[in-house]
């Protein structure tokens, strides 16, 4: 407990104690005064000074982050995000871009300076007129970054949760679609020529990523069982360096049961492939490496081509795993039972992106109950 009758106060320093010691000293006179023990005279310049300090320390609590640029911070967080490890390369890549605009904008400025009135007329006047995908990676990146300057209290409070703004919706800027069945049956017709015709049977039939189909081995497929295992993808950053991976979560490393006719298909794909450059070990193989994967690059060189061949305008690779969840949503699949086929991590987002398919369907239902109930 702290003797108040022998504490004195530097009056040329002006803060002598910490803001702790003020509370103590404060509540401590206030006991003895009950006791006329304490300071007696409330309008001396010792028991004002303290008061005046008291409130000070309670209104005025100073952060880090009040002199530390924001682009400085910016550049912490970004060479935080480099070397985590469970982070691929292109996610790092697509958090630079994104906060490239907020950087012309907010770089000056000092971290806990940035109010919700900076951040909302950054996204009103600066962003605007972006695509909604575009705005959507701006505001995640922005929220990790203030979000972890919160965690080690650099700023008083996180000004993206007290943003009020209409939400925007991840890859708004371009929607993926399900093929119609003609449409399946057309590409599969167009491409059987080509040299990786397999990806029209083997994408709609396993409902695979893209990258999980370029990373697939021979030794993965069992085509007795019917099975194939993903346990690798082949993918690329935003800058195009492509690199083998792990799968896109830990669900998404799993063992899928294919249909026979995918099974059929992959047979006579591998005797093709054995004909013409030997034996492989990697199903979607480079033509001119032996031992190596085709580049993701190529794939989107191939889906121009296929446009033009088959007439699909909007032909997409993951179109096809768009179409293989609608339909299995369209045949009364439980979503459970998808996820695990397709390696989502939850439901959720099964029902979230392709919740018109599952509402379409509830839909039907209703009708045809009362139609029924009615009759």
């Amino acid at each position: 407990m702290l003797n108040t009758q022998t504490t004195t106060v530097n009056l040329d320093n002006r803060i002598p104690y910490t803001p702790e010691q003020i509370q103590a000293i404060l509540a401590e006179n206030a006991r003895l005064k009950g006791e006329n023990k304490g300071l007696k005279d409330q309008n001396s310049q010792q028991w004002k000074l303290l008061q005046t300090m008291a409130i000070q320390t309670q209104q005025e609590t100073t952060y880090k982050g009040d002199s530390i640029l924001f682009k400085d911070f910016v550049q912490e967080w970004l060479e935080y995000r480099h070397n985590t490890k469970s982070l691929a390369p292109s996610t790092v890549v697509k958090n630079e871009r994104a906060l490239m605009h907020p950087l012309r904008a907010l770089g000056d400025k000092y971290l806990n300076s940035i109010a919700v009135d900076d951040i909302e007329q950054f996204f009103n006047n600066d962003v605007s007129q972006l695509a909604s995908a575009t705005i959507h990676d701006i505001r995640s990146a922005l929220s990790m970054v203030f979000k972890r300057a919160e965690k080690h209290e650099l700023i008083k409070k996180n000004p993206m949760t007290l943003l009020d703004l209409p939400k925007t919706e991840r890859g708004a800027g371009s929607p993926h679609r399900a093929f119609t069945v003609d449409e399946i049956h057309r590409i599969q017709n167009a491409t059987k020529e080509q040299r990786l015709w397999i990806l029209a049977y083997l994408l709609p039939y396993a409902g695979l990523r893209p990258e999980e189909a370029l990373g697939l081995h021979w030794d993965d497929i069992n085509l007795e069982k019917g099975t194939l295992k993903i346990v690798r993808a082949f993918t690329k950053d935003a800058k195009s360096k492509a690199y083998l991976k792990t799968p896109k979560n830990k669900s998404s490393i799993r063992t899928v049961i294919i249909p026979k006719v995918l099974c059929e298909k992959l047979a006579i794909y591998k005797q093709e492939q054995f004909d013409r450059y030997g034996k492989r070990k990697i199903v979607i193989s480079n033509r001119q490496k032996k031992e190596g994967y085709t580049h993701p690059q190529t794939l989107l060189n191939i889906a121009r081509v296929w446009r033009k061949l088959t007439g699909v305008s909007d032909f997409k690779w993951h179109n096809y795993r768009h179409t293989y969840i609608s339909h299995l949503i369209e045949n009364d699949m439980p979503l459970m039972d998808i996820k695990k086929q397709t390696g989502h991590k939850t439901t959720r987002v099964i029902e979230e992106v392709y919740a018109h398919t599952v509402t379409d369907k509830a839909q039907r239902k209703c009708a045809d109950t009362i139609e029924k109930a009615l009759a």
